[in-house]
């Protein structure tokens, strides 16, 4: 609720804890070339993320190209340039390849576990275009989109730590606190040995709430 009580004001955490999460690795937005994969709700944040923290272009690739046609027309009215290309995802051979490469995004669910050996794309050609993988699955923690990245020797950043960072968000939003990065880690750790051991972690409440 906004503090005149007039009203109430929603977040995204998504977008923030991919953010947050990226800042951790290290890994740059500003005046890259990015390549994001998928047209779904989570590429949708993905994308307003990376233009308006200054992406040189991006390119959007979905199997159905009209769904990624309304996120590039909304994202570029709204930040009046034409920063956002969508494209058919089978096209991808057409991105033109650049000397500083791409930073990619995969925002699909396909790579999930019990489907771990799969990939949005798994021709070899693609990964040598790219600098950085990033991919928001968080299980398992090296898809196959994530091990093809780093056989072509880009650097690899699992979903797991913007699944983290988003919840962090969230709760800080929510009760008006403030969560230590100290705190942040010890979860963070938790989670890693979770996973590592083939266990499970049960996530609870309403869908579209954010995990």
């Amino acid at each position: 609720r906004e503090k005149n009580g007039k009203g109430f004001r929603g977040y995204n955490t998504d977008m923030t804890g991919l953010y947050r999460s990226l800042q951790q690795e290290n890994v740059a937005i500003d005046g890259e070339s990015v390549i994001i994969l998928g047209a779904g709700g989570v590429a949708r944040a993905v994308a307003y993320l990376c233009a308006v923290k200054g992406a040189r272009e991006i390119y959007l690739l979905n199997r159905t190209r009209e769904k990624a046609d309304r996120i590039a027309e909304e994202i570029n009215s709204g930040e009046k340039r034409n920063c956002v290309i969508s494209m058919q995802l089978s096209d991808y051979r057409s991105i033109p390849e650049i000397s500083g490469k791409y930073l990619c995004i995969q925002c699909t669910s396909i790579g999930m576990y019990p489907n771990e050996n799969t990939a949005v794309i798994e021709d070899t050609a693609f990964f040598t275009m790219i600098h950085t993988g990033v991919d928001l699955v968080y299980r398992p923690l090296e898809t196959k989109f994530l091990k093809l990245a780093a056989q072509h020797g880009a650097k690899c950043v699992s979903g797991l730590k913007m699944l983290l960072y988003q919840a962090v968000d969230a709760f800080e939003l929510w009760n008006r606190i403030k969560i230590t990065q100290e705190q942040a880690d010890t979860v963070y750790r938790e989670l890693i040995n979770i996973i590592s051991a083939n266990g499970n972690f049960i996530l609870i409440g309403f869908m579209g709430s954010g995990k």
